[in-house]
């Protein structure tokens, strides 16, 4: 199993966690969803906690899975290339234009969405078009980022694409060379930021088909 460096990074920083305890009964669903509530150490719940989510993964294959070859054939053709959602809403538009021919090699993410914001941890699709026609949808996991916050009442809950249990990826470094493939583990860490306090509490384990809960308390 392995984490890559943004967690790495972030457990130096903050090495105490507290003991993970549920705060309602098991519900069953379909799917993962994590719910959970922060308050003070006295008990009262806290609003507008940012939730910054980081996975857990391993290696899934030393060869890219998405072998499909995009092919620019004419320079009359136009290339767009975005990132949407899961659910296809459009994140960023990348590149829109002309291209000269042959094979567009992949193109990375910075994460960033349209307005230069850092788009939540989560999964994403690369999608690569050539006028108007989809040549194909790459998939794309990204970490670290804020992903939701606390209600009024403390609470938070995250599913669907920012617990992407399952989805596997190719993983390439900043200048473009192919490190190895990864599939998302079952298991995250949060980092709980506000109110100039922060906290990380580390691996916690998804349960498949049931709402896991956990209590924080941020001091």
């Amino acid at each position: 199993m392995r984490r890559l460096w943004s967690v790495a990074t972030v457990c130096l920083l903050f090495v105490s966690c507290r003991e993970i305890q549920p705060f309602q009964p098991v519900t069953t669903i379909q799917g993962f969803r994590l719910d959970g509530i922060v308050t003070a150490q006295n008990g009262i719940p806290i609003k507008n906690v940012q939730v910054i989510l980081y996975y857990y993964y391993d290696y899934y294959s030393t060869t890219p899975v998405d072998t499909q070859k995009v092919i620019v054939q004419s320079t009359t053709k136009v290339v767009d290339i975005a990132v949407y959602t899961v659910a296809h809403t459009l994140v960023r538009q990348i590149y829109f234009g002309y291209h000269a021919p042959g094979p567009l090699a992949p193109v990375l993410w910075d994460g960033l969405d349209a307005q230069g914001k850092n788009a939540p941890s989560g999964e994403y699709l690369m999608r690569y078009a050539l006028d108007g026609v989809v040549a194909k949808y790459s998939t794309l996991v990204i970490d670290g980022n804020v992903t939701a916050s606390t209600d009024s009442t403390g609470r938070f809950s995250v599913s669907g694409s920012t617990l992407p249990v399952n989805a596997v990826f190719d993983a390439y470094f900043s200048n473009g060379k192919y490190d190895a493939s990864y599939i998302v583990l079952p298991e995250v860490d949060i980092l709980i930021r506000g109110y100039s306090a922060q906290k990380l509490y580390s691996a916690i384990e998804l349960a498949t088909d049931q709402v896991t809960t956990i209590a924080m308390t941020l001091e």
